[in-house]
């Protein structure tokens, strides 16, 4: 499957939650890679 093809089927949200990642309102969430308490991470 090609990125294009994922992107065609799937959501962003779809995506982070496979991940268990929850965004707020604005897209953010904690980064993955250190810890943080609150979000600092966009995503798009």
């Amino acid at each position: 499957m090609e990125i294009q093809d994922i992107k065609q089927h799937l959501t962003l949200l779809q995506v982070l939650k496979y991940y268990n990642l929850k965004p707020d309102k604005n897209n953010r969430i904690c980064c993955p890679f250190h810890e943080d308490k609150t979000q600092s991470m966009q995503v798009y």
